[in-house]
């Protein structure tokens, strides 16, 4: 979002629009865990996803680089799979008078307003503080999405880096009129406020992004979210006077991020959602505003419920209760609802199957009050923000959806006023949302599994029933209930052994891989291994992995049990690694033999 302090109007631009991606191998695909983040997590626990797109991204707006990496084990431990950071370009610094201070009200919008393609700045930190968040969010498995602004750069020709000074950089600084707002040439050729606006036909400037993009990621970023993304033109756009499309989107987003999207907030066929979906996700911003429609009128539509996008499919959606443009609006938008009614909204979209949940992280003391309380200096710029994105109920619900990642949805009302919701997935679970204002004895209809459920929500001591295709039990007033209930990953019977095979017919258990590493690697051979299962992640060992057996001078090797065929393996030295930290692990082939370029055959 940026808001520009000197402009006459109070006007709000949105600005979401980018996307994450998975940081190295983590999540359920590869998960290096220190020693200190291991001991802190149940392993029968899915607190991440496959993937950013199957999980939760938590925004931490305005959070310092330093506070991010401080705070990632209770971010993985409330269940996100990425965290999405505010701009880390280089930024303005105040208006002409290089005034630093990190106060909310004054300043949150700077980070918004570049100044250059250097990665960090005073607000969230330095690149090595940012390298090293990045670092410690592979260690916890988590994603990095880095919100970038591609649109323009600041109003203050003077703070602009001199390299960047050139008119010919930028479309024009001539602003969007109030009328304009229908006409897609000046959306995308005209400045927002008046925020120089970069000539994205330009290769010159096309180049500068994708080289920042890819910095990013060489620094430890998995994807993007692309700030302002429906003010960029798209291929073949033109009108009476002409074309003014360009390349950019298909150029910009031909990087090697694993996750991006970009904040193309609703305006009909003006906005062009699905063209823009051709290239990255896009956010759900009228599903967004629905949501909290049902939480100011304390009712549930299924049907609305049901049609997140018009013309975009549910799996292209990025989704939320509110966005940081969405609370920062001058018309307090969502800034009055409190966070006990937020959470019923999150799970109202997080508990769903499809589509990519955004929690936003709320500025301490934020929030909840008709009156504009939306930075009351609680917090600066760069600290934790309001706790509630790891509250015990949104937690679950995070978790929920990761236990949940593969199984279908059916969502039915349980009662006759539309105040209650049950979002079930599959046979496994179901989320029951309650707007009501009283805690009643509650009997519905259901589709999940017969069985007793422990609410994982709330304080863990209430118990549904599910008999005879109902489900009753005691459901708490304006609540989240969360029920599921995991197989046992460690059963106690023997597995069956067929008779007719003798002990010398009997197949080995193990099979042994083979590496043949470089010249200039050490001795300190290591192989991390492991298999995705129905109940989380099998791993031989944490990382580094289990010290291989040296062959031959180049050559070395791994026993492992036969079930982890067909799983994941790494090589390392302790320095040296492959795959790289950004890929999942070579397929575990039996007797196979691997060099950095992956499996060469079987081992002779």
């Amino acid at each position: 979002m940026k808001k520009i302090k000197k402009c006459k109007k109070r006007v709000i631009i949105a600005s979401t629009a980018l996307v994450m991606a998975l940081v190295g191998v983590f999540s359920y695909k590869n998960i290096f865990m220190s020693k200190a983040s291991t001991q802190q997590f149940d392993t029968n626990t899915k607190y991440t996803a496959s993937s950013i797109e199957k999980g939760t991204i938590l925004q931490t707006f305005c959070w310092s680089f330093k506070t991010i990496k401080d705070h990632m084990a209770d971010i993985k431990k409330a269940g996100y799979t990425s965290i999405q950071t505010s701009p880390i370009s280089e930024c303005i610094k105040g208006e002409k008078n290089n005034d630093t201070s990190k106060q909310f009200y004054k300043h949150w919008y700077f980070t918004y307003q570049p100044v250059s393609y250097k990665i960090g700045n005073y607000q969230l930190g330095t690149e090595e503080e940012f390298k090293e968040m990045c670092k410690t969010a592979k260690e916890y498995g988590i994603s990095v999405i880095v919100d970038v602004v591609p649109n323009h750069m600041t109003s203050e020709w003077d703070a602009i880096d001199p390299k960047y000074q050139r008119k010919d950089y930028y479309h024009t600084n001539a602003v969007i009129e109030d009328n304009e707002w229908g006409n897609r040439r000046s959306v995308t050729q005209k400045a927002l406020l008046t925020l120089w606006d970069v000539n994205t036909h330009s290769r010159e400037a096309q180049n500068n992004i994708l080289d920042y993009l890819n910095r990013c990621i060489a620094d430890g970023a998995s994807g993007f979210r692309y700030d302002t993304t429906k003010h960029i033109e798209l291929p073949n756009e033109r009108d009476n006077e002409g074309d003014f499309g360009s390349d950019f989107w298909p150029n910009i987003s031909n990087n090697t991020s694993t996750f991006q999207y970009g904040e193309v907030l609703q305006d009909g066929e003006k906005s062009k959602d699905s063209e823009y979906a051709k290239y990255m996700n896009i956010t759900a911003s009228e599903h967004g505003y629905k949501i909290r429609n049902f939480l100011n009128y304390n009712y549930i539509d299924i049907n609305e419920m049901l049609k997140r996008h018009s013309s975009v499919n549910d799996n292209k959606l990025v989704t939320w209760v509110e966005s940081h443009d969405n609370y920062t609006d001058d018309k307090l938008v969502s800034t009055h609802i409190p966070n006990e009614k937020i959470k019923l909204g999150w799970a109202l979209i997080a508990a769903r199957k499809d589509s990519t949940p955004l929690f936003f992280s709320r500025p301490t003391g934020g929030g909840g009050k008709d009156n504009d309380c939306r930075f009351p200096n609680q917090s600066l710029i760069g600290d934790e923000g309001d706790t509630f994105y790891k509250d015990k109920d949104v937690a679950a619900v995070n978790i929920f959806r990761n236990e949940m990642e593969n199984e279908n949805e059916y969502l039915r009302y349980g009662d006759n006023d539309r105040k209650v919701l049950l979002i079930e997935r599959g046979k496994k679970g179901v989320v029951i949302v309650n707007m009501g204002g009283e805690n009643y004895n509650f009997n519905a209809e259901t589709g999940i599994a017969n069985g007793t459920y422990i609410d994982r929500a709330h304080d863990g001591n209430n118990t549904f029933k599910v008999e005879n295709g109902r489900i009753s039990g005691r459901l708490p007033a304006c609540s989240v209930v969360v029920l599921y209930n995991k197989d046992n990953p460690n059963p106690t019977s023997s597995p069956s052994v067929d008779p007719s095979i003798s002990p010398s017919d009997t197949p080995s258990t193990q099979t042994t891989v083979y590496f043949e590493k470089p010249k200039s690697w050490s001795d300190n051979m290591h192989a991390y291994v492991y298999k995705e299962t129905s109940s989380g992640v099998e791993k031989i060992s944490d990382w580094p992995g289990v010290k291989m057996t040296k062959v031959t001078d180049t050559v070395y090797s791994i026993k492992m049990d036969n079930k982890y065929i067909g799983g994941k393996v790494l090589f390392t030295d302790g320095n040296n690694q492959i795959p790289a930290s950004n890929q999942p692990g070579f397929e575990v082939k039996a007797n196979g033999l691997y060099n950095t370029n992956g499996f060469k055959g079987n081992y002779k």
